[in-house]
């Protein structure tokens, strides 16, 4: 339901900006409403709200007893098209953005003069001078992951509409996104690579999403779903489908 959503919704804020804030704490201290609104220092990230609005989302749905993997599977492909759009204003903020490109391509973004983003870090690093009008082109990693957010999206409504197990909608989701994100934060040019000296913290757990998705899936139909036809109970509910009405209709009369 409505509700439903909204309430993970504000789970998923919370718990994000808390994921997000344990690391400098001395700041959150010192302005915490600044900090957690989001700016220079980064904000509200992805992982923390996703992790966090599953949390909230199981802790609702097990107390208005609904069922929890077939609202999931209802709600997984528009949290992929929802992510894809505020990836666009990742890209107009000018946060989350991708390293220095080595080639020409007409792809790149140059962002204009700021105290923050890319302009600011080539600054430091001497690429550019500070009276520099914009920054070298960037990969556009935002967009990178819009379109890859999009396409997940069509992606699992093909498979909500083929697959009437539930779960199974989820589970692709993570694989699915797992392999985006680990693709994309090759790219990027802010994350410190502090995982094993090559990995940054969101390619590795994207990395996690996509192993632990994929051996989900991979035993359910070992074990579980082998040879036993969807029932009624682990059935995908169709999203579009009327409930039956409380009161007879004139039909029944």
């Amino acid at each position: 339901s409505g509700r439903c959503l909204f309430d993970a919704h504000i789970a998923a804020l919370g718990e994000g900006a808390g994921i997000e804030h344990v690391r400098p704490p001395d700041r959150l201290l010192a302005r915490p409403f600044v900090d957690m609104a989001g700016d220079d220092n980064g904000g509200l990230v992805f992982f923390g709200g996703l992790f966090g609005g599953i949390a909230g989302g199981i802790a609702y749905l097990k107390f208005v007893k609904a069922p929890i993997l077939p609202v999931a599977d209802m709600v997984a492909p528009f949290m992929a098209l929802a992510h894809g759009i505020g990836r666009i204003g990742c890209f107009l903020n000018g946060c989350c953005w991708g390293r220095l490109m080595n080639w020409e391509a007409p792809w790149g973004a140059c962002y204009p003069k700021a105290m923050y983003g890319p302009y600011r870090e080539q600054v430091l690093e001497g690429l550019i001078k500070s009276g520099a009008d914009r920054s070298l082109p960037v990969h556009p990693t935002q967009l990178y992951e819009t379109l890859g957010n999009f396409i997940i999206f069509l992606l699992l409504l093909i498979i909500y509409k083929r697959h009437k197990r539930a779960g199974v909608v989820t589970l692709s989701y993570f694989i699915l996104y797992g392999i985006l994100r680990f693709c994309t934060e090759a790219f990027r040019g802010e994350s410190t690579r502090s995982v094993f000296g090559s990995l940054t913290v969101s390619q590795s757990i994207g990395l996690g999403m996509f192993v632990a998705g994929l051996l989900t899936l991979l035993l359910l139909k070992m074990t579980l779903w082998k040879g036993a036809p969807a029932d009624a109970e682990t059935e995908i509910p169709d999203a579009i489908s009327e409930e039956a009405p409380d009161h007879p209709t004139p039909t029944d009369l």
